[in-house]
């Protein structure tokens, strides 16, 4: 009985992952669409690259001024609705920008909405839905299934729109744009759904009502005394470099269009090349330990040596190293061979 009991207890769980991953990774892929679809969104707004690129601006804007106030709210309120009313109208959004995607102005002002439904409470009800899958021990395998399943979330609706935007659009850059979007309107309802039907209706997390009453109510000088803390600003530094390699990776796709010359639906193909990263987030989640343990320092050397190796590709790419430059190195002579340098 007790058997049955934990892996009832245990699908639930996974089907509640499930449900705010696939929410999680479709809040995100229409604002960071020109990741993918770059020439697609020039070609259907008629704007310039200024533009495109001001919407992020707009939105990282909306985002950042949005967070205080919405971890306030994440706190004050159960989860579940949070979550609903941030998913329900993003879908909105789609559908809005789907009609209005001539208008620039318009452009913006969605892009800003979008800063709240994926911003403002929808961050810490997510963070709370996660928490509460789990115990403390188990809360590295949580959030390792949870970004694995929202990873393949937005890839799986990236592929679809190149999908739709193919058969349906064909060479014709704007109608298959409009139908993607009403493909991503439609499946973030469908994420909604399941959300509403997965989460319990009583779901909470934290302390009681009570406990609430007893406690120190937060001021001003405790978000100024979490500025002291290591911590917070070894997170800030991890995040920053997070954010720049990605608004970097996000203009691989005009550059295999513009400078490779490929087709507008490869070009977006390759540019969700980070499918990858699947594995990698379940590895991570699988492998998630105490700082100082053996997988930490084993995830450490792993992202130092791909950090490396990344660097020197690029230090290849744009010409910054010479032959005699490798000459100086142990057996520099054949290393310069093999990368033919000259």
């Amino acid at each position: 009985m007790s058997n049955t009991s934990n892996a009832s207890k245990n699908v639930k769980r996974f089907l509640l992952l499930f449900a705010l991953g696939i929410a999680y990774g479709f809040m995100y892929v229409m604002p960071y669409m020109k990741s993918s679809f770059y020439d697609q969104m020039i070609a259907a707004m008629g704007c310039t690259n200024a533009q495109l690129g001001s919407l992020m601006t707009a939105y990282c804007i909306c985002c950042t001024v949005s967070y205080l106030p919405g971890g306030w709210i994440g706190d004050k309120f159960n989860p579940k609705p949070v979550l609903l009313i941030s998913i329900f109208g993003q879908a909105a959004l789609s559908f809005l920008f789907m009609f209005t995607y001539k208008s620039y102005t318009m452009a913006v002002i969605i892009w800003l909405l979008m800063g709240l439904t994926g911003g403002f409470a929808f961050w810490p009800a997510i963070m709370k839905g996660i928490r509460m899958t789990g115990t403390d021990e188990e809360q590295g395998r949580m959030y390792g299934i949870f970004e694995a399943l929202n990873g393949l979330a937005s890839l799986l609706l990236s592929f679809i729109m190149i999908g739709v935007m193919a058969v349906v659009g064909g060479s014709d850059l704007i109608t298959g744009f409009k139908s993607a979007l009403a493909f991503m309107g439609g499946l973030s309802i469908v994420s909604g759904i399941l959300v509403a039907i997965l989460m319990p209706k009583d779901a909470a997390y934290g302390v009681s009502d009570e406990e609430k009453e007893n406690q120190k109510k937060i001021t001003f000088k405790d978000y100024v005394s979490a500025f002291k803390i290591p911590g917070v600003w070894i997170m800030a530094i991890l995040v920053w470099c997070y954010v720049t390699i990605s608004a970097v990776a996000s203009y691989l796709t005009p550059y295999s269009t513009g400078v490779l010359g490929m087709s507008a639906t490869l070009a977006a193909t390759i540019g969700m090349s980070a499918a990858i990263f699947i594995v990698q987030r379940v590895l991570n989640g699988a492998l998630s330990a105490a700082p100082g343990t053996m997988p930490d320092k084993l995830i450490t050397l792993a992202c130092i040596g791909v950090a490396v190796a990344v660097y020197a590709v690029l230090l290849l790419a744009l010409g910054a190293v010479e032959r005699d430059d490798v000459l100086l190195l142990p057996k520099g002579e054949k290393i310069a061979d093999i990368l033919h340098l000259k």
